[in-house]
């Protein structure tokens, strides 16, 4: 309900700290939060009745269930409007890299929320209005709490007062916001698509093993996402400081590092998948071969997580919707061409049964299984890898270097639907070239790494207390 504006302002807080108006931006930009805040809570409440009616009950005339139901679609127009300054509290943290107060914020909403449901359950007040007054209360807490934190922050800055000279800066953080909202929308429906169409065409089983699997793999781009939300906020700040070149080598290191890294997880799992699907139930365990697809389409939507910053950074948020948007078609034209019924004339042909002979020799998941999950899989896999080529093409076009590491990295990523023997060869060739040679990364980008992952170990508490890593390493942001 905030039209994606928390993006835009990740991004242009850095942009205006380096300029000494970040106390005008945080006020301007929040009350430009509010009035989108307000007016949604508003809307929502005018038609909370019909709303109410639609999303949390079946069909009924009982005037009373449907009263009901719009008393709780109004405390859901309540969290979601809190929900949107408590996000617009992390975005202003997240850009000021102020990690410390990001993660108190999100832990004490965290706690109330966790202490409010065990209340809950001692009371036995399990209701969905008593969760939706719970959630409102875990919110408000820490939002008000913060929130005035940060305003004595902004107030005892020195040099972080002059007001803003941009004329209608409001359309420039509207329209980034507005493409960035889009590109969620389309990431969100790539993602998910394969799930539904999968349900349609093999139904609730077939659904089930696919999510199962689909879930374990999102592990690595739960990861990536992590990584790239702290590196973007640095990376932003570099722009803003010391130029393009600065940042863009810089984002070009955390992508490599993170993506050798991400690689290496994603081909031990593809490696050990009998394994690792043991941990299931028995009938889970037809999934396994669809996991080095999975892993593929997580390892890819994990670079698309640093790839389009490139793109952000010049505030061309359009051009990563539309690397998206070419994804989720392509996802769509497939699934719809080679699954399901209409498929099989195409899938059952003798040259298409000739050409997955000879692939399998190379390939391990086949297309076809009595499940439907190869045939998804590939088609997500597929799509995720067209997304990618379009936004390095896009990010090409904006005159961003893309370097022989990036590329190194970006082609790997396909051993994971290698034979076993091949995954494994290429992984070792791999990290050879990576910490032998200067394929991947220079020597002194090696160092900085090694620099960068000595500072992030000292800040694991059980790391810390036994004091197995120095203590006088230098950080690495100094220059």
């Amino acid at each position: 309900m905030s039209f994606g504006l928390n993006d835009a302002i990740l991004r242009f807080v850095p942009h205006h700290e380096q300029r000494g108006t970040l106390a005008a931006f945080v006020r301007r930009s929040f009350l430009l939060v509010a009035g989108i805040g307000c007016g949604s809570f508003l809307l929502m409440l005018l038609f909370a009745r019909p709303l109410g009616r639609l999303l949390f009950m079946e069909w009924t005339t009982d005037s009373e269930a449907i009263d009901d139901a719009g008393s709780l679609m109004a405390l859901s127009a309540m969290a979601i409007g809190l929900s949107i300054f408590y996000f617009y509290l992390l975005a202003v943290f997240r850009g000021l890299r102020m990690f410390g107060a990001l993660s108190r914020l999100e832990i004490s909403h965290a706690v109330f929320f966790l202490v409010g449901a065990i209340a809950m359950i001692l009371t036995n007040h399990l209701t969905a209005y008593a969760i939706a007054v719970n959630f409102i209360i875990s919110i408000f807490l820490p939002v008000l709490y913060y929130g005035g934190k940060l305003t004595g922050i902004l107030r005892g800055w020195p040099g972080q007062s002059a007001p803003m000279q941009e004329a209608a800066w409001e359309f420039r953080l509207l329209r980034y916001s507005l493409w960035t909202m889009l590109a969620g929308v389309a990431w969100q429906a790539l993602q998910y698509y394969s799930t539904w169409y999968l349900n349609k065409t093999h139904g609730a089983e077939s659904v089930a093993v696919f999510g199962t699997v689909q879930k374990l793999a999102q592990l690595v781009l739960i990861g990536a996402v992590a990584v790239s939300t702290v590196a973007m906020t640095t990376v932003t700040k570099t722009w803003e400081s010391l130029g393009r070149i600065a940042a863009e080598r810089q984002l070009s290191l955390a992508f490599r590092g993170t993506g050798i890294a991400l690689f290496f997880v994603c081909a031990m799992l593809a490696l050990f998948r009998n394994v690792v699907m043991m941990a299931f139930r028995g009938d889970y365990a037809a999934g396994a071969e669809s996991l080095p697809l999975q892993l593929l389409f997580s390892l890819l939507a994990g670079y698309l997580a640093f790839l389009p910053g490139y793109l952000n950074l010049r505030e061309k948020t359009r051009h990563a919707f539309w690397a998206w948007a070419v994804g989720i078609g392509s996802n769509v034209l497939l699934a719809y061409w080679l699954t399901g019924a209409r498929g099989r004339p195409v899938t059952q042909s003798d040259a298409w049964q000739s050409a997955e002979r000879w692939l399998s020799l190379v390939i391990v998941p086949s297309f076809s299984d009595a499940l439907g999950l190869h045939g998804a899989a590939w088609c997500a896999a597929v799509a995720m890898l067209i997304a990618t080529m379009v936004c390095t093409l896009l990010v090409r076009a904006e005159g961003v270097a893309v370097d022989r590491g990036m590329i190194v990295v970006l082609v790997a990523s396909l051993l994971l639907v290698t034979r076993p023997w091949i995954l494994a060869g290429g992984t070792c060739l791999l990290l050879l070239a990576a910490l032998r040679t200067n394929l991947v990364f220079s020597s002194d980008e090696r160092s900085r790494i090694s620099r960068y992952a000595i500072e992030a170990g000292r800040h694991i508490p059980f790391i810390h207390l036994i004091g197995i890593l120095p203590s006088d390493t230098q950080d690495p942001r100094k220059p």
